[in-house]
């Protein structure tokens, strides 16, 4: 896939309203979907659907796909406190993604909630807080 198409078959992926709307679209433009390409680099492979996503297609099945690995992930590795170490503690991440509740995580995380809360209140005064 050229460098052209790929940048079209992201366009369509990232505007359709759902994967047979996307499907639909790129066949019609004589695109293959992304996780149907196969990848030279991997001899051919043809790419789970996260990695479409990594590559940038938007698409529910590839959301879905993102979504499930990085469970997976996080899944692994809570709790393990080698894999917090090795991340560093004081960081916000490390609390959220690993698990940890050491007093210098817990900080990173309760300064993380304060900006967060400030930057609501900030945008409801300015109204521009965007309703969910």
């Amino acid at each position: 896939m050229t460098p052209r198409e790929r940048r079209a078959a992201l366009q369509v992926a990232a505007r359709a309203v759902n994967t047979a709307e996307c499907l639909d679209l790129l066949r019609m433009l004589g695109l293959a979907p992304m996780a149907e390409q196969g990848s030279e680099r991997r001899g051919g492979i043809a790419p789970d659907a996260s990695a479409g996503h990594q590559r940038g297609c938007r698409c529910d099945a590839c959301k879905a796909a993102a979504a499930a690995r990085s469970a997976a992930w996080r899944d692994k590795v809570h709790g393990d406190a080698e894999a917090a170490d090795r991340a560093g503690h004081g960081k916000q991440g490390t609390y959220k993604n690993y698990g940890c509740r050491c007093d210098r995580c817990l900080a990173a995380h309760d300064a993380h909630l304060a900006a967060r809360r400030a930057r609501r209140a900030t945008r409801a005064a300015d109204g521009t807080a965007v309703p969910r």
